[in-house]
Formats: structure tokens, sequence, C-alpha cells
């Protein structure tokens, strides 16, 4: 019996306005590490995890995207993050 394909992860592109920000926040606030910049384009790592960023010529690109990631033990990552003023109080 031949395998089928296997989907093994998807890896979101996000558009952003200013990418090195972008970087720097994954980076320095959400616990990622650098995985690459090439001044356009860049990219972040957590765990199994990849997230790319792209610098769009429109700027209202970036103002329109989102992306979902599982994430285990969520209510621990949750309070770390509230703790860090990452999450908005309006919405907690």
């Amino acid at each position: 019996m031949t395998a089928s394909p296997y989907f093994a992860r998807g890896i979101p592109m996000l558009p952003v306005a200013d990418l090195r920000n972008a970087i720097e926040f994954y980076v320095d606030v959400l616990g990622f590490r650098m995985d690459f910049n090439a001044g356009t384009y860049g990219g972040v790592r957590r765990d199994a995890i990849e997230v790319h960023f792209w610098r769009p010529e429109d700027p209202a690109h970036a103002k329109r995207s989102s992306c979902r990631i599982a994430v285990t033990e969520i209510r621990k990552l949750y309070s770390a993050y509230r703790e860090q003023g990452v999450i908005d109080p309006e919405g907690d």
C-alpha cells in the first residue's frame, strides 16, 4: 500500500510594517528565537513553530493579518504574558 502525502506543519507568513520590530517583539517579549532576517523577509521559531514575516509594499496588508498557533499549557503561557503586560487588560 502506498503512503498518502502527510502535511507535517504550516508556516504562517505575516505581513509587517517593520520587520525588525516584529522580530524583536517575538524574541524579546514572546520568547521566540530569531531564525533569520534577510531585510524584507525574516523568521522566528519557538519549539516546533516557525513564524515568517515579510514587508509588503502596501502597509495596509500588515493591518489585516492573523494566524492561530495551538499551544499546550495555555493557562501558564497566558499568565506569563499577562505578567509581562502583553495581554490587553481590556481583553482579560
